[in-house]
């Protein structure tokens, strides 16, 4: 049995002086797990992959939903947001948990130009604050 995943791309436009924070438009592209991987190489620019739950429990995965949106709005990146069942992804999940070397949701992995720049696992204000400072550079 193939088991498929999903991730949504989304692509912000921002608008001109002084309100970059405002988010425009989006577009979203659906990749499952056999497009992901050339979702990723043929990025430009950057990209942020957010392995979340959609489980209502996890407060985390929400909490971070919330964080990743804001970047995308301030920075204009990119967000390929993969969501998960938490209770099943070790089995149904496992070549693409291992392929990105998931190892706790959420995980969080920046990549410029289809090359990885940096990954973090859990909502943190230092992720965010990386992620930051990385986007500014």
């Amino acid at each position: 049995m193939r088991t498929s995943y999903l991730a949504i791309l989304m692509t912000t436009a921002l608008s001109g002086c002084g309100n970059a924070d405002r988010l425009k438009e989006a577009s979203i592209l659906h990749v499952d797990d056999e497009t992901l991987t050339p979702a990723i190489a043929s990025s430009k620019g950057f990209l942020l992959a957010h392995f979340s739950s959609y489980d209502p429990n996890c407060g985390y995965c929400i909490d971070s939903n919330t964080e990743v949106a804001a970047l995308s709005r301030r920075y204009g990146v990119n967000i390929a947001r993969i969501t998960w069942e938490p209770w099943q992804s070790l089995e149904t999940s496992s070549d693409l948990r291992e392929e990105y070397w998931i190892r706790g949701l959420p995980t969080m992995i920046l990549y410029k130009d289809g090359k990885e720049l940096w990954r973090g696992t859990g909502n943190t204000e230092e992720h965010f604050d990386k992620l930051a400072a990385l986007l500014d550079d």
